[in-house]
C-alpha cells in the first residue's frame, strides 16, 4: 500500500497579500519566519495555508517580537490597508485567533524547553526500568 500526502504552503498567499497591501520588506521577513516556525507543529495539517499566511501577517503587525526590534517599524499606509483587507475579505477571524494562539503556545514551549532536564529524565528512565511503569505520561513519576 502506498500513499501520498500533499501539503500546500502558505508562502504564495503571503506574497500575494503582501503585494496587495504594500507590506514592507521587514514585515514580510517577520511573517515568513513565523510561517517557517509553523512547520515545527501540526498547524499545516490542521489549517488551510491561507489561514496560516494571514495569521503570520497579523502576528507580524500586532504581536511584539524580538525580530521586530531589530528592524524599523512598518509604514502607516500598509497598516491601514491591512485593517481594510481583514475587514473586507470575510476572513474567519476565529481561525486566525486559534492559529495565533497555537503559534504563541509553540514559542512558549520552545522558550521553556531545557535539553538538560530531558537528558536527566531519560537517564533516570534508562537506569531504573521499573520507573518506566510509574511514569504518568507527562514526565513526572508517581501515581
Amino acid at each position: 500500500m502506498s500513499a501520498f500526502m500533499i501539503t500546500h504552503h502558505p508562502y504564495r498567499t503571503l506574497t500575494h497579500v503582501a503585494n496587495l497591501i504594500g507590506l514592507s520588506h521587514p514585515d514580510l521577513v517577520v511573517a515568513w519566519t513565523i510561517i517557517n516556525d509553523t512547520y515545527a507543529s501540526d498547524l499545516p495539517l490542521l489549517y488551510p495555508p491561507h489561514t496560516i499566511a494571514l495569521t503570520a501577517i497579523y502576528m507580524a503587525f500586532y504581536t511584539p517580537s524580538q525580530l521586530r526590534n531589530l528592524i524599523k517599524p512598518t509604514s502607516g499606509a500598509s497598516h491601514t490597508k491591512l485593517v481594510e483587507f481583514y475587514a473586507q475579505s470575510g476572513v474567519d477571524m476565529e481561525a486566525i485567533a486559534e492559529v495565533t494562539q497555537e503559534i504563541i503556545w509553540l514559542y512558549q514551549v520552545w522558550n521553556d524547553f531545557k535539553a538538560k532536564d530531558c537528558k536527566i529524565w531519560l537517564d533516570e528512565m534508562m537506569r531504573n526500568p521499573a520507573a518506566r511503569s510509574l511514569e504518568n505520561g507527562n514526565g513526572k513519576f508517581g501515581l
